[in-house]
């Protein structure tokens, strides 16, 4: 990988690359958790995640993945946001879908 590669899915002028590893090997940690988390959602049509938890990951990703300037941290890093943008959104009707069955208090529902 040249260079230019490099400094265009990793900005190693603002972060150090341990600053990169770490963002980068927790965000996709992250993506693992998703999996396992959209997995229950569809397996056990349940899901116990808060809707405002949901929809502020959604508008999180939304605003580093696809809102300019979005991150600065490089193109691995975008596209990192951008995918767990997608996943977001899989979340996101699992709460709207099944949410309701995690509020027990009849007033609240």
């Amino acid at each position: 990988m040249g260079e230019d590669m490099l400094a265009y899915l990793f900005n190693l002028d603002a972060y150090t690359p341990l600053e990169l590893i770490l963002f980068e090997s927790g965000g996709y940690m992250w993506v693992v958790v998703y999996a396992i988390y959209i997995r229950q959602i569809f397996k056990y049509k349940f899901t116990e995640m808060p809707i405002f938890a949901a929809a502020s990951n959604i508008g999180w990703e939304l605003i580093y993945g696809y809102v300019p300037p979005g991150t600065d941290m490089g193109a691995a890093c975008l596209w990192g946001y951008r995918l767990w943008f997608l996943i977001d959104l899989v979340i996101f009707y699992g709460v709207l879908k099944y949410g309701l069955e995690q509020v027990s208090t009849p007033k609240i529902k």
